[in-house]
Order: structure tokens, then sequence, then C-alpha cells
């Protein structure tokens, strides 16, 4: 693998790490590939392809994350698993619950999840390639005088607003606070690039306050992948060396088990007793974390293991989508990206009718499932194209989303070689770009209104007046006193 040198002498990269590098994750993926292969030999010779590209994505991702916070990866990573991985094991270890099962042969779902998979990782990737090939943006984080100040403030609004968005509110103004809340994190991960004193109590509190008002329904999802983002971010601003990232991401990976282990017994609880205060409730969700952290392989056995692969496998209303459309209902034409793309660009105030996020406008239509009024589920990214599509034009619709979220990266990329402090946004801006179930609506109409508030908060907010990108007299800056 050779590459011409970079202008300042030193050796091109490939996607930010140098050829030997790749060497060895190239090699590490067709070793897993060929490891493996008696295991999936029977199944599909597909799964060795998502395997190795999963070996691939993961080992670049840790190598990578001192030089640049590589949300592509965890993008990636989420769909494989959920995609690939997951459906993989299964269709070895039927669910508890009939209606998960995986309803088509292996070999037909995998030949549809698969090439998908990696769609989206070329779509994601293919942007950065240019960009990837010298070294990342510099250490250097320029920021005014009351930075610090302003971060506090965004925690403290973001947080009052995801309480106010636990009460009882109009329908329409739960989306709005949803974006206002998150700017908690925005403001945790600025201090956390700026490496301001304190941002690390700062970054817990806004993430145990969250986890707390989370405890009403246990659903920690979003929770889950802003801990991820806040690994990737810290991984880059601390400097942290590979073996320390790989060490720290399969501590999570136990503790995501034990998190999927407690949800079933703790809903059981909040169902037999729905009127517990937010206290009560966190304080047995904490015990029951506590008790089962201290049996951190028990999630992974009999029919626990069974559980946590049911949880992680988004294949399986894949599979009720590849049986149930074309058969029973014919395929959207590109209905459901036009009606995503006209719903991000039109307020639920003009139009109080418009798609709604959640699943219950297609769960049901194209996978011929029923969706309880207290379920929210979709169809992925994959599962939608494929109901507009079919197979072939599903995988290109995939690897076109890929793109418009590859751009993005490298829009975000490109910004923060002016200023690090851009990273802060990425997870805001991406944050339901890495979750794979999620569908095509509520992906663009994240990313579009995102983008919006983005925007007006660094064209009103003095602090982040040094993200201006268009023609301003600023201010002469002063360092933050970290």
């Amino acid at each position: 693998m050779t590459l011409r040198h970079a202008a300042n002498g030193a050796p091109a990269r490939l996607f930010f790490l140098p050829p030997a590098h790749w060497l060895l994750i190239l090699g590490a993926a067709a070793v897993a590939a060929a490891v493996t292969a008696d295991a999936y030999a029977r199944d599909s010779a597909w799964i060795g392809v998502g395997v190795a590209l999963a070996v691939a994505v993961a080992m670049h991702t840790v190598l990578v994350s001192r030089v640049i916070p590589w949300f592509p990866g965890l993008a990636v990573l989420v769909a494989l698993l959920q995609w690939v991985l997951a459906p993989w094991a299964a269709y070895h270890m039927p669910p508890l619950t009939p209606a998960f099962a995986m309803v088509v042969p292996p070999t037909r779902y995998f030949a549809y999840a698969v090439p998908c998979a990696v769609a989206l990782a070329i779509g994601v990737y293919a942007p950065l390639w240019r960009l990837g090939r010298g070294v990342a943006a510099r250490r250097v984080v320029d920021a005014p005088a009351d930075f610090r100040v302003t971060c506090d403030a965004m925690i403290a609004v973001g947080l009052i607003a995801r309480l106010v968005a636990t009460q009882e509110i109009p329908w329409s103004m739960t989306y709005a606070l949803a974006l206002l809340s998150d700017l908690a994190w925005v403001g945790a991960f600025g201090l956390l690039l700026r490496r301001s004193r304190g941002w690390g109590w700062r970054l817990a509190i806004v993430f145990l306050v969250r986890a707390a008002l989370a405890s009403s329904d246990a659903m920690f999802h979003d929770l889950l992948l802003w801990a991820a983002a806040a690994m990737v971010l810290a991984a880059f601003a601390q400097r942290l060396r590979p073996v320390t990232v790989s060490v720290i991401a399969a501590a999570g990976i136990v503790l995501l088990g034990a998190v999927n282990e407690v949800k079933s017994s703790y809903r059981g609880m909040l169902v037999a007793d729905p009127g517990r205060s937010v206290a009560d409730r966190t304080a047995a969700l904490g015990q029951a974390f506590v008790a089962q952290i201290a049996h951190p392989t028990q999630p992974f056995t009999g029919t626990a293991w069974v559980r946590t692969v049911t949880r992680a496998n988004q294949g399986w209303i894949i599979a009720h989508v590849l049986t149930w459309v074309p058969v029973r209902e014919p395929y959207a034409e590109g209905e459901t990206l036009v009606t995503a793309l006209g719903s991000a660009l039109q307020p639920r105030v003009v139009d109080p009718h418009k798609y709604v996020a959640g699943g219950r406008t297609y769960f049901e239509r194209f996978t011929g499932l029923p969706l309880s009024r207290v379920t929210s589920m979709n169809l992925s990214v994959a599962g939608e194209m494929y109901a507009n599509f079919g197979a072939e034009g599903g995988v290109v619709g995939v690897l076109l989303i890929g793109l418009v979220v590859g751009w993005l990266v490298r829009g975000l990329t490109s910004l923060a070689r002016r200023s690090l402090l851009w990273w802060a946004w990425a997870p805001y801006l991406l944050l339901y770009a890495m979750q794979a179930e999620n569908g095509i609506g509520e992906e663009v109409n994240q990313i579009v209104k995102a983008l919006i508030t983005t925007c007006v908060v660094i064209a009103v907010v003095p602090a982040w007046r040094t993200l201006r990108w268009w023609p301003l007299r600023h201010a002469q800056l002063r360092p933050v006193r970290s």
C-alpha cells in the first residue's frame, strides 16, 4: 500500500492512519473472517464479509481515536451490530417471544443486510477520503473568556428543559424541548474539549440527571449513545492510548449487558408500582444495576444472553419487511423519503398531521405486525429502503443516506480544523445517524432541526463566536483559564 507524501514531507495517511496500521487492520479482519468461517458457513458467506468489516471498523476507530473523534466508525459499528452480528446470533438462539424470530432463511437475509452495511460504510467514509490523507486539526482550542460560563448555562438550561419535557405538555412542544435539552451535552462536551477545570463532574451530572429522568420508562438507548459519544470525545481530548480505549470499550460492553438485563426486572417493577417518585425509581434502578454488575458475565449466558441478543437485533424487523413487501404491500417507490423531507422542512405548527416519529406510520404497513400504543419501533434505514425500492434499490438507498451523513461529517471535520469546539456539536447533529434502528424520517428530521439550532446558537451566543465561518469582526479572544 503506497501513498504519496504530504506537502510537509510527512507520509500521507489513509483515513488519518499510516499505511502500516492499515496492513494490521486488514490482516486482522481477514483472520477474523477465516477463523469464524466454520460458524457461518452453513448460514451465508456474506456473514464473513460482515465480520471482517466489523473488525476493520472497530480497530480503525480505536487506533484513530487520539487523532480525530471518529463518529463515522461508531455509526457503522452500531449498524453492523443491529443488522448483521446480532441477527446472526439470533438465528442460533431463538428469542423467547416468537414475534422477534428471524422469519426468512439466513441466505436471503444476509444477502441483503450485509451489502446494506457495506454500502453504509462506503457512503459514510467516502467523503472523508481526501481529508483523511493528512494530519487532523491542531490541538489549540481558542475560546472567549465567557465560554466556561456559557457552557455551564447550557448545561443548566438543558437539564431544566429535560425536566419540563417529562411533564404533560402539548405534543407540538416535545421535540423543541428535546433539542433544547440536548444542549446540555454540547455544553459539557465543550468544556471537555477545552479541558476546563471540572469538566468531568459536569459531564457526570448531565449523565446522572438524564439517567434519573429516563428511569420513568426505562428507555436508555439515547443515553447509551450519548455515553459512547462522550467516550469518543474523551479519548480524543485526553489522547488516550488505543489499549486504554480498548479496555474502556470492553468495560462498556459489560455495562451494556448489565443495563439490558436490568431493564426487564425494572420494567416489571414499574408496571407493578407505577406511582413511584423519581427519587424512588432512581434508587431502585441504581440498586438493581449494582446487584447486576456484581455478576458481569451473567447477561452473556443462558436465557439472559438470548434477551441481550434479542434487544440488539434489528434484523427481525428487516426480515418481516422482506416477507411482507411486495407480497402483501407494494413497494412505496420513494413515498417515505418524500414524506421525510417534507416533514423535516415544515414545522408541526404548520402541519399538525405530519409524520410522527416512533414507527407508527410505517411499521404495521410494511411488516404486517401490529404495534401497541405505547411501543416505539421503526423499520431502520435498511428496512425502509427495501420497503421503497426492493433489494438492489434498497442497497443503493442506504449508500445515499450514508453519503449524506459522510458529507456532514466532512463539513464538521473541515470546520474543526479552525476550531476543535466544532466536535462538541458533532453528537448533537449525528445522534440519530448513529441509531441504526431509526427510520429515515427521524434521521432527516433530527439532522435538519439540529443543524438549524446549531447555526442559531453559534450566531446568537457570543461565547460560540469563534465557530462562525461567515465574515464578522470578532472581539479579541482571551484564553480561558482551565
